[in-house]
């Protein structure tokens, strides 16, 4: 079968890969030639033009090479990345829909992989594992890191165990390695107005919880581009806390609605907002940030009067490891300064990149 046979309405594609571009003119083009590289042939990639000015869509189209699979559609005024997603779902014709970064590259087998997964179970989402690369300032790989689910295939209630399980495996709110079935959709948004990677989260959670079925694959066909920066408050802002508060409340909200509130559940979601606290507390007193310390300490006393923070933090016990038993002390501390000390030793280790900072923690 030619893979570049036009596809017709009576034979809609497996996938349709919803990739919006603006701005981009400087990775698009290796994002389409990823998708038209792909060894699973049946497919249709919606590209959205949110209103681009620069060269983004002619480099497109010349990687598209008039790929009949390639369809562009513009938007005359800039909507934003969710709505442009948004527009991109009403548009899709495939069985599945996947969301691919513009920034990023699959390796070949990206779409080869949940395809057998679908052949074999059938599921309303496939989750595949992610490969993160670090780049350095020259443009080198100079790390990857893989986040890998537990291969499963889980239905009915099982099905709603998965939520916590991918947060901790940071895959929750990395859309790209999720396949949904196209009826799954139906009448979901992603948000528009906030962080990227929250509306991620949001529309992720509730297609689970509509989902009757979900295949996890272990493998990393797709790499997803991060960079290293020493400027943590570039990478964390006043708003970030603020949304994985929001973010950590809506995983216990769904824990209690499915009955999988336990003391258990709430130790493992507690070592995460732990985390989220102490990334907030590494902003506070990055010495780049001009925050005083009666400031932090302000922040510190408000933050133990959160009632997720004490129903998740200071009631629950810390999870196996030194870093975590370490944050756990910090944190459930009367004084602030253990905390506050804890914290700016791990954004110093953190600014020397990830792998720095992962082997701090073995």
């Amino acid at each position: 079968m030619n893979p570049a046979v036009a596809l017709t309405e009576q034979e809609p594609p497996l996938f349709t890969i919803v990739m919006c571009v603006h701005a981009t003119e400087d990775y698009a083009a290796d994002a389409v030639r990823s998708v038209r590289a792909q060894s699973f042939p049946d497919w249709e990639l919606l590209v959205v033009d949110d209103a681009c000015r620069d060269h983004s869509v002619l480099r497109v189209l010349r990687a598209a090479q008039d790929d009949p699979r390639v369809r562009l559609i513009h938007n005359d005024l800039r909507q934003g990345l969710s709505e442009a997603r948004n527009r991109g779902i009403r548009h899709a014709r495939g069985r599945y829909v996947c969301f691919f970064d513009c920034e990023d590259v699959a390796e070949p087998t990206f779409l080869e992989v949940a395809a057998r997964a679908i052949d074999v179970e059938d599921p309303d989402i496939v989750v595949e594992g992610l490969t993160e690369d670090f780049f350095n300032r020259r443009g080198d790989v100079a790390y990857s890191e893989e986040r890998t689910p537990h291969r499963a295939f889980l239905t009915g209630p099982a099905v709603q165990t998965v939520v916590l399980d991918l947060e901790e495996e940071h895959l929750m709110g990395a859309i790209f390695t999720k396949f949904f079935r196209r009826e799954l959709l139906d009448g979901l948004r992603f948000e528009s107005g906030g962080e990227p990677y929250v509306a991620d989260f949001f529309f992720t959670l509730a297609a689970i919880e509509r989902a009757r079925s979900v295949a996890l694959l272990p493998e990393t066909p797709y790499h997803y581009e991060k960079h290293i920066r020493g400027e943590r408050q570039k990478t964390l802002t006043t708003g970030t806390f603020l949304e994985r508060h929001r973010r950590t409340a809506a995983i216990q909200d769904h824990q209690q609605r499915f009955g999988l509130d336990t003391d258990e559940s709430r130790n493992r979601l507690g070592t995460l907002y732990a985390q989220y606290v102490m990334d907030e507390l590494g902003r506070l007193t990055d010495l780049e940030n001009y925050v005083s310390k009666e400031e932090q300490e302000r922040w510190l006393a408000f933050l133990h009067e959160d009632p997720l923070f004490q129903m998740l933090v200071l009631d629950a016990e810390p999870t196996p490891g030194l870093l975590r038993s370490l944050m756990h002390k910090a944190l459930t501390s009367t004084g602030p300064n253990s905390a506050l000390t804890l914290a700016h030793l791990m954004g110093y280790l953190k600014s020397f990149g990830p792998e720095t900072f992962s082997r701090s923690q073995e």
